[in-house]
């Protein structure tokens, strides 16, 4: 897998920039994304895919350890739904994405 260094290192090449400034880049894109989602917006970004924060509903779960009946509240997650174009590169033309 590509690790942080590894991306900053990539748009440094890519970009003819130092690595310093795609360093820069890359922790200001995740402060960006971090933050729009956080205030729960949603990201999206051709050729890539969608991300969204959804709330999962309360559920009821049967404690293992009891037996009894256990709550687990609702909470926030985060969703990502590949675009089209990024389903093709990675799973083929010929395939089905689901």
């Amino acid at each position: 897998y590509y690790g942080r260094d590894d991306v900053i290192r990539l748009v440094a090449q890519r970009t003819n920039r130092t690595i310093k400034d795609a360093r820069e880049i890359i922790e200001m894109y995740d402060e960006v994304f971090r933050e729009s989602l956080a205030l729960g917006k949603s990201l999206k970004f051709t050729n890539h895919g969608k991300y969204e924060v959804i709330t999962k509903k309360p559920r009821k779960i049967g404690d293992l350890k009891t037996g009894k009946a256990k709550l687990i509240p609702a909470k926030k997650t985060i969703r990502f739904t590949p675009s089209e174009t990024l389903r093709q590169a990675i799973c083929g033309s010929d395939e089905s994405p689901v």
